[in-house]
């Protein structure tokens, strides 16, 4: 019996020693870890692990120091974590939550695929914090938001925090209508709509606002910074959002089409009557009239090939190159032969066969009447850039296609058999000849504000615009 109590207290007292002769060893390790010097805490560590191997504590530091140096094995900070928990199921959370606050830290220096990785180590050990988790991340994002007008980081971070846990849906969706508000107000337009945009993918309750916003600031490009492109982009946005808004939108765009008028807008009519048309047919009459008014057809009922027209001056013109397949003269090509050119610049005809090929109503014009053109245009203060079809010539002065003639680059092909100056000149034959073997023609370049009258020798083949009779 004596012999067993003088065991039991040399026990407690060789146990007494040993505790505070490693808690010295795990005290020097602690003030290497908080100064950040975690290879000189990792060499008392490991003293201790030796001296005392069911030191908790002494695995759980050492694998914390190894978690904060780069290049450490997973395997071997899981093995001294996992013999922590062994030693003391306490060190279970802890561990878990030093994973979550890794992952947080490497978010902030976007290491985001690092940062998964770590989330998912902390998974593994503390399951039931990723709500806890995920309210970090979040809260993160409202942080970088408030600081910066980048909507990109906070978005892939409010992303992270739906794929974490879908609860937080609402809030999102909430700190980003805020966030696009807050920045609309401020004139940062563009990264207040990329908030509103992403915020409704995750809760409807904002979409009528959303919407609202880009009806509202639709209106503003449209009347006060005169930008119709953004209008017409902002107004479609928020219709595509919300078909409530369609009524109110095809008003508006009714109200701003009237507000332009004459060719020079015909394009731009064109294109906000259709929308507006769209989203309410009750202006379907309205839009017809604008049509006749600003984009004229005719049918050629040799082959049914329809044609826009254009009127200027006292004159009217073809406003696109004749296409007719005529199976008589024979005397027609299309640009290189490929037949997607025969779309884009219709026929290619030698004189003899241009002079036979318009319509009933029309006519081949004369180097007159193509003198009066140039007068017009002269008279107008006007040049060839207002013949020139928008966006088709290569490097051209302008294009505006202001009178609706909408010439194209369509080149010619020589009495050689070269086809040449493809989008960078139009030929067209005139009905005046110039002697037995030419004709007078017209070209349109590129490079230059009026048009040249050149004669040339019957067998080119040139484009064809037909001006209707008198």
């Amino acid at each position: 019996m004596k012999y067993s109590k003088l065991s039991f207290f040399c026990g407690l007292l060789i146990s007494l020693f040993l505790f505070n002769c490693t808690s010295k060893e795990i005290k020097k390790a602690k003030e290497y870890i908080e100064a950040a010097m975690y290879e000189e805490a990792i060499t008392y560590l490991e003293l201790e692990i030796q001296d005392n191997p069911k030191n908790a504590e002494a695995s759980f530091l050492l694998g914390k120091c190894y978690l904060e140096i780069e290049g450490h094995e997973r395997e071997k900070i899981e093995k001294l974590f996992n013999r922590a928990i062994l030693l003391d199921d306490d060190y279970r959370d802890i561990i878990g939550n030093i994973f979550y606050d890794k992952a947080i830290e490497l978010y902030k220096e976007k290491k985001d695929y690092k940062a998964k990785e770590y989330y998912e180590y902390g998974l593994e050990y503390f399951p039931i914090a990723t709500t806890e988790f995920a309210q970090k991340v979040f809260d993160y994002a409202v942080e970088f938001s408030e600081t910066s007008t980048d909507a990109g980081r906070p978005i892939e971070l409010f992303r992270i925090v739906d794929e974490i846990s879908p609860e937080f849906k609402t809030q999102i969706a909430d700190r980003t209508y805020s966030l696009a508000t807050k920045l609309i107000e401020n004139g940062f337009v563009n990264e207040g709509f990329t908030y509103a945009d992403f915020g409704i993918k995750y809760d409807p309750k904002h979409i009528e606002d959303v919407a609202n916003l880009y009806f509202e600031h639709g209106k503003i490009f449209a009347k006060d910074s005169n930008d119709i492109n953004k209008s017409i982009q902002y107004l479609k946005r928020s219709v595509q959002i919300s078909a409530s808004n369609n009524k109110n939108t095809a008003k508006f765009l009714y109200e701003l089409t009237n507000s332009y008028s004459g060719k020079k807008y015909q394009d731009l009519i064109l294109q906000l009557g259709k929308l507006c048309v769209e989203l309410d047919e009750g202006y379907n009459n309205w839009f017809l009239e604008l049509e006749e008014r600003y984009n004229p057809k005719f049918t050629d009922e040799r082959d049914g090939e329809i044609y826009r027209y254009t009127k200027i001056g006292d004159q009217i013109w073809m406003a696109e190159n004749l296409r007719f397949q005529d199976t008589y003269y024979g005397g027609k090509r299309y640009y290189q032969n490929f037949i997607s050119n025969l779309k884009k610049y219709g026929y290619l005809y030698n004189w003899e066969t241009a002079k036979k090929v318009c319509p009933d109503g029309w006519h081949l014009p004369s180097h007159e009447e193509w003198n009066r053109l140039e007068d017009y245009l002269k008279l107008n203060n006007s040049n060839a850039g207002s013949l020139r079809a928008k966006g088709q010539w290569y490097h051209a002065f302008s294009d505006t296609d202001s009178l609706g003639f909408s010439a194209l680059p369509g080149g010619h092909l020589s009495e050689n058999g070269h086809f040449n100056y493809e989008s960078e000149r139009a030929y067209f034959w005139t009905s005046t000849q110039y002697n037995q073997e030419s004709a007078w023609a017209r070209i349109i370049y590129n490079n230059r504000n009026n048009m040249t009258q050149y004669n040339f020798n019957k067998k080119y083949y040139f484009s064809v615009r037909c001006i209707k009779d008198n």
